[in-house]
Order: C-alpha cells, then sequence, then structure tokens
C-alpha cells in the first residue's frame, strides 16, 4: 500500500511523475475529502478527467455526514463513498 500526505503529492503518485516516476499503478484508490494543499474533491475531479486513471475504482473516505459534501461527491461520481467513524 501506498500513502500520500496531501493532494498534491497523491496527484503526482497517481501520474508517475517527479519521485514518483517508478511508482506502480494502484488497483484502487482510498480517498480522503479532507487532504491538504489540494483536497480530495479537486484530486477526485482531476482524477476523473484523467484518460490514464479514470477507470482506477475510488472510494472516497470522509468523517463529514454534511449533505452539501454527500451530494458534491456524488456529482463527481466516484466508485464508492463512506464515512468514517
Amino acid at each position: 500500500m501506498s500513502v500520500a500526505e496531501n493532494g498534491v503529492e497523491a496527484l503526482a503518485f497517481l501520474r508517475r511523475e517527479g519521485k514518483y516516476v517508478n511508482a506502480p499503478r494502484p488497483d484502487l484508490i482510498l480517498l480522503d475529502l479532507n487532504l491538504p494543499k489540494k483536497d480530495g474533491r479537486e484530486v477526485l475531479a482531476e482524477i476523473k478527467t484523467d484518460e490514464r486513471l479514470r477507470r482506477i475504482p475510488v472510494v472516497v473516505l470522509t468523517t463529514s455526514s454534511a449533505e452539501q459534501d454527500i451530494l458534491k461527491r456524488t456529482i463527481s461520481t466516484p466508485t464508492a463513498t463512506s464515512q468514517s467513524p
């Protein structure tokens, strides 16, 4: 399992940029909506518009039960969502 500390790092890893040039392509992405630098909504939007990444299943994790967050996730079409305890 690989872990990115923030959204910018996550996208660099997924796109195999910089120090991640030899990173493995994930079979599944667990995405926290509350990432620093670039939040999970922005990361998800970029994943879904990138032809190389859009087919990777994404599970969105959040501690928020706010309806607005749920609507934004639904519009962005993640593969699945889960509320963290």
